[in-house]
């Protein structure tokens, strides 16, 4: 049997072409940005909302149980200042203004569906940006306890 010695670094102790390396590693694993999908998937279907994911750049998705449910959960779950608060707000207003069952009401349900759906994929994007920061990748890496070569290359 054979042991060999390697000496292993944290994050901050690498030079900056090692860091990089290390920043690739943490992209390239996908670990950070499944979870933060996950949670945005979380948070849409506390308010009876479905994300089924981004196509050509739209997100895709559905009402569980109706546009009005959505949005009074939204009222009653989101901070004021979220765009999926106005949005919702907005829609809630223009539809309660509408006679009952009107076609009016059917298009308003629809913007409503667009709009909101296009407030998350502007939240899972940022959070997509947040996480591929530098800031961010090394904070998580100091937080996990990672350890990598001199080069850069994950060990351990």
């Amino acid at each position: 049997m054979k042991t060999l010695k390697i000496k292993v670094y944290e994050y901050a102790e690498l030079n900056e072409k090692a860091k990089e390396q290390a920043r690739y590693w943490l992209l390239s694993s996908g670990l950070d940005s499944q979870f933060e999908w996950e949670c945005t998937q979380e948070d849409a279907k506390n308010v009876d909302l479905i994300l089924e994911g981004t196509h050509h750049g739209t997100m895709k998705g559905h009402f569980l149980n109706g546009a009005v449910n959505t949005a009074e959960k939204i009222l009653k779950e989101h901070g004021k200042t979220c765009e999926t608060y106005k949005t919702a707000k907005e829609f809630l207003k223009a539809y309660n203004a509408c006679e009952d069952d009107s076609p009016e009401q059917d298009s308003l349900v629809e913007e409503f569906e667009l709009s909101i759906l296009e407030d998350y994929r502007i939240l899972s994007d940022k959070n997509q940006e947040h996480i591929e920061s530098e800031e961010y990748m090394a904070d998580a890496m100091e937080a996990n306890g990672y350890t990598f070569t001199e080069d850069g290359k994950r060990q351990g």
